[in-house]
């Protein structure tokens, strides 16, 4: 989700096929393709979604990864009137971006009760499914009693001296370079993207890998390559659930809405809107939050959720008091110069 805010990847050599050959795909009237950010995500998906939905409907799913932070194999399939996407996952800062170009369709909301869900959640063309971020993730072998607790301790290398691992790309980079340089979280829009890069500048000499993948950042954790990693939420949960000890900051995590879109031109859009309301489901979200710790949007997905896994989820009632969100508007409607700087301060790296 380049990854900022990875070329085509396809989650098996029988996706890589159907893919590349859209009449064998769409022999079926009843068949979608559902691309998404891969790895443990997708697996997680697959679980909670697609096979089910595949089971209760008879849809057959074919299900396959993309950058759901990159619009480019969208927008080329959109404007060539090929659409082979029916439904694909964004972040809503892309949501705004993809709705002005037409790259999406707009969701049916005749189907779909929006009292069911937490504020922003719903839009126009975009359904979140739940809210995940960044956040501060340390070592306890490195810090065996008090670790960095804010994005201020994270740029301060003298009082929390190791090895930093930080995203290589915009997504809530400036957020966080702001957050550190202490802006305080209700000030950050709009952003100022001077004191964002100076802010930049300071952190830089002591960033030890610039990840590039949400797999590569898990992998960083247990193998124990990074002291202090400024990772996606979930992404780090998985880390620590698979034993790498390290202890996950809920203070100034910054949240964002990650869901559905379904892509112009699909030849399957009724089928595409049947799957998004099933996903919508607050069993199918809790489904997925047992698997993936993220913030469900459904309100009524707490209900299928045990208590020690919602107390890993960003909405927890005792997670949410240091939760920062994103300005989804104003970052679709800068993202483009973000990236413009983005590239120009990286490339120094």
């Amino acid at each position: 989700m380049n990854h900022s805010r990875r070329n085509f990847l396809t989650g098996s050599a029988a996706v890589v096929a159907a893919l590349a050959s859209p009449r064998t795909l769409r022999a079926s009237a009843r068949q979608i393709v559902v691309t998404d950010p891969g790895g443990e995500w997708q697996k997680a998906a697959a679980e909670a979604f697609y096979i089910p939905f595949e089971k209760e409907t008879g849809v057959k799913v074919s299900y396959a990864a993309r950058p759901h932070m990159s619009m480019g194999r969208l927008k080329a399939m959109v404007e060539a009137g090929a659409t082979e996407w029916d439904v694909t996952v964004f972040v809503k800062g892309l949501v705004p971006l993809v709705v002005k170009q037409g790259l999406v369709e707009p969701i049916d909301y005749t189907k779909i009760d929006k009292s069911q869900f937490i504020a922003g959640a719903t839009h126009s063309h975009f359904l979140a499914d739940h809210i995940t971020g960044s956040m501060v993730t340390y070592s306890m072998k490195k810090f065996p009693s008090e670790g960095p607790r804010s994005w201020a301790d994270f740029w301060n290398a003298d009082e929390f001296p190791g090895r930093r691992g930080m995203f290589r790309g915009t997504f809530q980079t400036l957020e966080i370079a702001l957050l550190a340089d202490g802006v305080p979280p209700d000030k950050l829009y709009p952003l100022d993207m001077d004191r964002a890069f100076k802010s930049l500048d300071r952190i830089k000499p002591h960033i030890h890998v610039w990840w590039t993948s949400a797999a590569q950042s898990v992998q960083l954790v247990l193998d124990g390559e990074v002291d202090i990693m400024a990772g996606w939420a979930n992404r780090m949960y998985a880390a620590v659930a698979q034993g790498a000890p390290y202890r996950r900051v809920w203070n100034q995590a910054i949240m964002g809405f990650e869901g559905w879109a379904i892509p112009k031109g699909t030849k399957n859009r009724d089928i595409a809107m049947e799957f998004l309301v099933f996903a919508a489901k607050p069993d199918r979200q809790a489904a997925f939050a047992r698997v993936q710790p993220v913030g469900p949007t459904n309100k009524g997905a707490y209900k299928f959720i045990p208590d020690n896994i919602a107390r890993e989820l960003p909405t927890y009632p005792a997670n949410l008091p240091g939760l920062v969100y994103e300005d989804p508007e104003w970052i679709g409607a800068n993202q483009a110069k973000i990236e413009e700087r983005w590239a120009q301060w990286i490339a120094g790296v």
